[in-house]
């Protein structure tokens, strides 16, 4: 397992900055992705594994949490005890860098996991290859039928907040603009396209942009933390730096026994769903295709649950699926409420940056 330091995750934005030409918004993100192909049948599972085993029986995995990582390596290892799952764990800004800069360069990952907002831009790329997978099926309406992602978990948004530090943490998130809680919030900073983008722009839509331009000038007079990823965001509430955080339930659900932080539901929280994406220059396709098809099969949905995340694939009796955790008054939003963000989130970025300059 590898990890990425701060000083390569600086190398790898500034090679991004790069390669900023592939992802031009002059044009309309519609016409470029709204045709559909036919994608060819998915290759059967017996057959990835006898190629996989003649590619080498590895592959190389970028995921944004270690104990992820570790978890579907152990799982998928379990599954065909003959393959290894080797696994570069940065922040999904780090991965989204990295990736781009391997375009060119024609080597590295194999799959790597997605943002909700990030699909389209690593299209644009021509990062991602479009497959159909024999066990998609799982997936029902999740499924995505361009082909391109691959859904395998949803990481329901909450406000984490240190009891100590926040006597209150409101569930309308509108109230964080309030001078009354200046100081108090942290959230991962927007250019990482994750859980900090996705909180500042999901209630656009409901509010209007007046009311949305006077909340992110509130959040940015209360002096909003940045931080370098959700886990960070996590750690700023955990220590004290900050008295809330915008983050997953995962990090609460894992935390050991007595530490402080609670989880805590808000009205439109955004659905959040994680995604792989086989890379368009794999050296490794069968490998990668035999290693999405465990994910999103009931075993590796169960390996998904076990992290304290939420699996997209309901598994009976899983404490950590949707029915169990979300809160009947605190349903999480539909996506047409971000479907505009995703669709096309540079215009988003653009605006964040005017508020918090990266």
């Amino acid at each position: 397992m590898t990890e990425v330091s701060r000083r390569q995750f600086v190398k790898m934005v500034g090679a991004a900055v790069a390669a900023s030409t592939l992802l031009e918004y002059s044009e309309g993100l519609s016409s470029a992705f709204g045709a559909k192909s036919k994608l060819p049948p998915p290759v059967p599972l017996k057959t990835l594994v006898k190629k996989g085993q003649a590619e080498g029986g590895e592959l190389l995995f970028y995921v944004a949490s270690t104990d992820l990582g570790d978890a579907l390596a152990a799982g998928f290892k379990a599954a065909y005890p003959w393959a290894k799952l080797n696994t570069l764990i940065a922040s999904t800004g780090a991965i989204f860098s990295k990736v781009l800069t391997e375009v060119t360069a024609k080597t590295g990952a194999d799959v790597f996991t997605v943002t909700p907002i990030q699909p389209y831009l690593y299209r644009r790329a021509n990062a991602g290859t479009a497959v159909a997978l024999v066990n998609d099926h799982y997936l029902g309406a999740n499924a995505d039928p361009s082909g391109y992602t691959h859904p395998y978990a949803e990481n329901v948004q909450v406000i984490c907040a240190n009891p100590n530090l926040a006597s209150y943490v409101p569930t309308d998130v509108y109230d964080l603009a309030d001078p009354s809680f200046k100081g108090q919030f942290c959230i991962d900073r927007p250019s990482n396209l994750s859980t900090g983008a996705l909180f500042l722009a999901a209630q656009r839509k409901n509010w209007g942009d007046k009311k949305w331009y006077k909340w992110l000038q509130g959040l940015k007079d209360n002096n909003l933390m940045l931080t370098t990823s959700g886990a960070a965001a996590y750690q700023a509430v955990l220590i004290g730096q900050r008295g809330m955080c915008t983050d997953t339930i995962a990090d609460v659900l894992n935390q050991p026994a007595g530490a402080p932080v609670k989880a805590n539901f808000y009205t439109n929280a955004p659905p959040y769903r994680q995604v792989l994406m086989m890379s368009s220059y794999t050296s490794k396709p069968a490998m990668s295709q035999l290693f999405m098809n465990w994910v999103i099969s009931p075993a590796g949905q169960k390996v998904i649950a076990s992290t304290s995340r939420t699996p997209v694939v309901n598994i009976p009796g899983a404490a950590t699926s949707e029915d169990a955790l979300v809160p009947k008054k605190f349903p999480i939003a539909p996506y047409n409420q971000i479907s505009g963000f995703v669709y096309n989130p540079q215009p988003y970025v653009d605006i964040f940056n005017k508020y918090w300059p990266t």
